[in-house]
């Protein structure tokens, strides 16, 4: 009876730990599109169980999760420092339903977030607040990563967008895309030490 029960928590706690690991895709993004300098086609990245968490830590960066769930507050005055080139990133949500912003990573004070006004939250058709925000620091290293070319240790290019500076956000979430790794390593851990106790209590009761 007691190796039962030991088992039955073994797997109970190795669930929890996988479940936690899940990775969901940016609240039900079905794939993205990015446009810009240096891609001479539109890059295209597909959700799939290779792809998703580099797909999660893009967004994470660009702030889709806040924008599309309405936690975003953009400021309605463009920046006043030099922006450097922009990329159009298109999330699209299935049932023709996408979602658009344009990124800066290379800004001079760091990323930024441009939301064009016009469109739907894909969950609860609320409008989207249109504006300028703040993406999070490691954008354009997410960027690099899916494939976008950009030169991050090269100065800035200088275009600019006539305003005032844009406020911080007040959290950042950019170590997300570190969590599933971290919850499969919990789930295997206590695989193997629940295998360890049921293989020294059957030996007592040899």
């Amino acid at each position: 009876m007691r190796v039962r029960h030991l088992v039955v928590a073994t797997l109970a706690i190795a669930t929890g730990a996988l479940l936690y690991a899940a990775p969901a895709h940016a609240k039900g993004a079905l794939s993205a599109t990015i446009t810009g300098p240096g891609l001479a086609a539109p890059l295209r990245l597909e959700v799939s169980d290779k792809t998703v968490i580099a797909f999660n830590a893009l967004a994470t960066a660009a702030m889709v999760d806040q924008i599309t769930l309405g936690d975003a507050r953009p400021t309605k005055t463009a920046p006043a420092e030099q922006v450097g080139p922009a990329y159009q990133m298109t999330y699209d949500f299935g049932r023709s339903v996408e979602v658009r912003l344009i990124a800066y990573p290379l800004a001079e004070g760091g990323p930024l977030i441009s939301v064009p006004a016009g469109q739907r939250r894909p969950f609860d058709n609320a409008a989207i607040p249109g504006g300028w925000l703040r993406g999070d620091s490691v954008l354009p290293l997410r960027m690099v990563n899916v494939g976008v070319p950009l030169a991050l240790s090269s100065p800035t290019p200088r275009t600019s967008a006539a305003g005032v500076a844009v406020p911080q956000p007040a959290a950042s979430t950019s170590n997300s895309a570190s969590k599933p790794a971290m919850g499969i390593a919990v789930g295997l851990g206590a695989l193997a030490l629940g295998a360890l106790a049921v293989w020294r209590l059957r030996r007592r009761n040899v």
